[in-house]
């Protein structure tokens, strides 16, 4: 009866993946005719012609796997990077297929997402070996355009931290010990980028306070790793597959980094963790960077 259940999830979610390219194909045949039907009539592209063109284009437009656009400066706001849009909201806001359980976590961040201003987000449960797919069977599975799409949180810890300056004792600015970082599944986490980008952060910090110049903590002062699970478990409050950026047990501990290349991606949303293992959050980026204004920065090889 599992088996069953599981393939009938599977079917569904095949099925929607194949409705969404049908619907954007369609677009595109739609668009093309219109364009063509149009300027065949007089050599003067109409009004109709140019919105028939404009539709196509955007029918069209390239995953951000295709043709990158240069990452930006990790120092920026993220104010600074371009946002991408949240594409079309029929075909990526879809009723969640979450089932409750008697946990209660996504009610809990489904409350917190309110709160928070985001209200273009879907809840996935994910079945049988999800972890053991390729990930081009979970990126069917979620209905996104490619693997990049797929993210995690890791809890990354600074092994030099210090709190105070040894001289002075002043509190250093913008100097965490722990850093939650969101990244695709399919990219890999450079240290020395990463690094540099929080001493980045922290110089900024630094010197916009007020007063005399405060001494900046040297590079050197930075040396990230994975933290150890069970600290990772007692800041975010979820489990290993199951940790996502809201409704963190510690947020007062963590600062939160997003790798700047997730800017790009197709769609406007990506996937990240739940709250359960089982259970995955997909959530319009732009809304996100709102909510929680992350570190922004080229952390990626």
């Amino acid at each position: 009866m599992q088996q069953l259940q599981q393939r009938q999830m599977q079917l569904i979610a095949d099925s929607r993946a194949l409705e969404s390219r049908l619907a954007r194909l369609a677009q595109v045949v739609k668009a093309r005719t219109a364009a063509n039907g149009s300027s065949s009539s007089n050599g003067a592209p109409s009004e109709k012609d140019k919105a028939a063109k404009a539709a196509m284009h955007a029918a069209k437009r390239p995953a951000a796997s295709a043709s990158p656009s240069p990452s930006p400066s990790p120092t920026a706001s993220p104010a600074s990077f371009e946002l991408p849009n949240d594409d079309d909201p029929s075909r990526w806001w879809e009723p969640s297929s979450y089932v409750p359980d008697v946990e209660g976590v996504v009610p809990r961040l489904t409350s917190l997402c309110a709160e928070r201003g985001i209200d273009r987000f879907r809840f996935y449960r994910v079945v049988g070996d999800y972890y053991a797919w390729p990930l081009e069977q979970r990126r069917d599975v979620m209905g996104l355009p490619t693997v990049i799409h797929l993210c995690k949180s890791v809890v990354m810890e600074n092994t030099r931290w210090e709190e105070r300056d040894s001289a002075t004792g002043e509190v250093h600015a913008a100097n965490p010990r722990y850093v939650l970082v969101i990244t695709s599944y399919a990219a890999k986490l450079q240290k020395e980028k990463l690094t540099r980008a929080l001493w980045e952060a922290h110089a900024a910090a630094t010197r916009a306070l007020p007063g005399p110049p405060r001494t900046l903590l040297p590079k050197k002062g930075f040396n990230l790793r994975l933290a150890d699970e069970a600290a990772a478990v007692e800041l975010t409050g979820f489990e290993h597959n199951g940790m996502t950026p809201i409704g963190l047990a510690k947020p007062e501990a963590l600062t939160m980094m997003l790798a700047a290349s997730l800017l790009n991606l197709e769609g406007g949303s990506f996937a990240l963790g739940g709250g359960e293992v089982d259970v995955k959050w997909r959530v319009s980026i732009p809304q996100f960077v709102r909510a929680f204004n992350p570190i922004i920065a080229d952390i990626c090889a």
